[in-house]
């Protein structure tokens, strides 16, 4: 507990569990400048989408269409998933969104947007997680260049997925 200004507790808010959750809960209006008295952990996945998409079109000669995949089910990808749009239209790129529910919806997504897409941004989450070398698999086999935020894996790199961006 802390003290008001006029000497009456007052308890401090709960530390979320990431910068999302503070707009989305609504501890803040917008994080650029949050006001207020919030605490927490600052998770920056939603920051770094635009440095992402700017690394990914660097690294990518020609690319002019981005697909975008991530789990709908989840609030704080659908978040991130207009971030990255976002992101990816300042620079002038067409976007292709794909939204899986389950692993099952992976593989008809790849097919949906293998030939309408240059590169390839996978939103992190659990289910996403879970599934990263069929995802990195089927990129492969689309020769989709693929950007996500998770560091290089012994395994993942023996599928020869090595686009990621971890501050």
């Amino acid at each position: 507990m802390e003290c008001s200004p006029n000497g009456r507790a007052r308890p401090k808010p709960p530390a979320p569990a990431g910068t999302l959750a503070l707009v989305l809960g609504g501890l803040v209006a917008r994080l650029a400048r949050p006001g207020g008295n919030v605490t927490g952990l600052s998770l920056v996945a939603t920051d770094l989408a635009g440095k992402r998409i700017e690394l990914l079109h660097e690294v990518v000669p020609g690319l002019r269409r981005l697909a975008i995949m991530g789990n709908v089910g989840n609030p704080l990808v659908v978040l991130e998933m207009g971030e990255v749009q976002a992101a990816a239209r300042t620079l002038g790129l067409d976007v292709v969104t794909s939204g899986i529910w389950r692993a099952e919806d992976i593989a008809p997504a790849f097919e949906a947007f293998k030939r309408r897409a240059d590169a390839l941004f996978v939103v992190l989450d659990p289910l996403i997680n879970s599934n990263r070398l069929p995802i990195a698999s089927l990129a492969l086999g689309a020769r989709l260049p693929t950007m996500h935020g998770l560091p290089p894996r012994r395994r993942a790199s023996r599928c020869r997925q090595r686009s990621s961006f971890v501050p």
